[in-house]
């Protein structure tokens, strides 16, 4: 069933996965985990390969005097890794780092359609689709911590071509 499954998935892209299954499979894995990066490399590999994603990606980084520089990436699914060496003038970056919020692409996209051609705030809306275009991300979710923004984790489209669901977005959350 196992061997079916990945044969039609690769070919149909299905996009179905029990969200209960993977969180249990994320418990087993990050309680074997030796270390924060092995931690955070089987994060990254499990949601990739069980919610049928293109690619995903952790990103650190730490922020003093409004500069923000990348500590590390760890990553699947990506041919060129230095892609997500975020320079301290990202416009990702620092949108997370300003409001760390969730930033769906789909959602920002119909933003800044909305947006009058003379409006100042449609020049930051651009920057910001420029760089999540670049990076192949559907969804950003900033790693908060005590209100501060310290890293991302970037999700990219699913292989089936679907919008990501609410519950989606909340299972990314969660787990």
């Amino acid at each position: 069933r196992g061997y079916l499954t990945r044969v039609t998935d690769k070919y149909l892209f299905k996009g179905e996965y029990n969200p209960q299954e993977v969180l249990a499979k994320l418990s087993t894995t990050l309680a074997s985990a030796l270390d924060i990066r092995e931690a955070s490399q089987a994060l990254v590999v499990t949601l990739k390969g069980e919610m049928r994603l293109t690619r995903a990606a952790l990103i650190t980084f730490t922020t003093e005097d409004s500069k923000s520089v990348v500590k590390e990436v760890i990553q699947d699914g990506y041919s060129d890794p230095s892609l997500l060496q975020l320079p301290e003038t990202s416009p990702l970056l620092n949108q997370v780092v300003q409001y760390p919020e969730l930033i769906n692409s789909d959602t920002l996209r119909l933003q800044a359609q909305s947006r009058s051609l003379t409006d100042p705030a449609l020049v930051s809306y651009n920057a910001l689709l420029q760089d999540i275009d670049r990076l192949g991300v559907s969804v950003v979710l900033p790693m908060v911590v005590n209100g501060k923004a310290i890293g991302l984790f970037l999700v990219g489209p699913k292989l089936s071509g679907d919008y990501y669901s609410r519950n989606e977005i909340q299972f990314l959350n969660i787990a």
